[in-house]
Parts: structure tokens; sequence; C-alpha cells
């Protein structure tokens, strides 16, 4: 495939359907060994959770109307987001050892941070960890079980024109 009179890239088609609906994700990864099209999808549902995160991180500091174009100031911001959101995961992880389930199973706790202060004041206990596991129900901490969809998987290559 010529792109704009640059060198020739062969890609690789794959389309998931999901919930009835397709996906279509291209990919230079030639080798469905090395990359099967199940990954595909699941990388890109990882990369939006990250976006989704670091709007919800700029929203909670008050940075959602905060437009910096400079290299510096966007660096800061991207490092600042990236370990806020790397403290709450691992809260959150702490969260879903003390209740003896996996990560995934867990929304994130920073919602749930704001009652940490308050416990402590009112004697209920000094450990944000043990506070947070002992209340999950409460918090709505614990994802509710969903029946997973059926996934059908298309994987093509798409070859450059002879």
């Amino acid at each position: 495939m010529t792109l704009l009179g640059k060198e020739q890239l062969t890609l690789r088609l794959v389309m998931v359907q999901y919930k009835g609906k397709w996906y279509r994700y291209l990919t230079s990864q030639l080798e469905p060994q090395r990359l099967p099209p199940l990954y595909i999808g699941a990388l890109d549902w990882q990369r939006w959770r990250i976006e989704a995160a670091y709007q919800t991180i700029k929203r909670l500091l008050g940075l959602a109307y905060f437009w910096v174009g400079a290299e510096n100031g966007l660096t800061w911001q991207g490092w600042a987001t990236w370990l806020l959101d790397a403290v709450w995961v691992d809260l959150t992880d702490d969260v879903a050892d003390t209740l003896g389930v996996p990560l995934a199973d867990i929304s994130l706790v920073y919602r749930s941070l704001y009652f940490c202060p308050l416990a402590s004041y009112r004697g209920q206990g000094d450990d944000p960890i043990a506070y947070l596991a002992a209340e999950a129900q409460l918090f709505g901490l614990i994802k509710r079980k969903r029946q997973p969809a059926a996934l059908v998987l298309l994987n093509l290559t798409i070859l450059d024109d002879p």
C-alpha cells in the first residue's frame, strides 16, 4: 500500500465482532501468532481505558479546561496525570488484594478516598486500604458480573498490488 508517495507498507486488517458490532483494526504486525486478533481488540480497549483515566484525572484536578501548547507544559501535565493514575491503580490493587479478587473486578478508588479522612476522624480506622476493603460494597467498588459477549474474529492481510 502506497501512502502519499512514501515507501510501501503491508498491513494486516483484523476485524472483531463484539456484541453484534464489527470493529476494524490495521496493524503492521503481519504474524497472527505474534499478535492474535483477540489481543488487538484487548490492546485497543486498554488504550481507551487509559484515555478515560486521563480525562477523569484532568477533571478531578480542575485541568479539564486548562489549555497549554508549550511542550514543557504538556510534559508536566502528562507526568502529573500518569503519576496520579499510578497511585490510584496501586491503591485499587491493594484493595483488590485485601478482598482476594482480581484487580479487573474492582473500580478505581478515587471517588471513595474522600471518605478515608472522615473515617479516621470518627475513629473507624487509620488504614485507608482496610477501610475501603471493608466498605467496598457501600462504595460500589466491586463491579457486578456481566455475561461475556460472543466474539467473532476475522483475520485478513492486505497485500500490495503487483
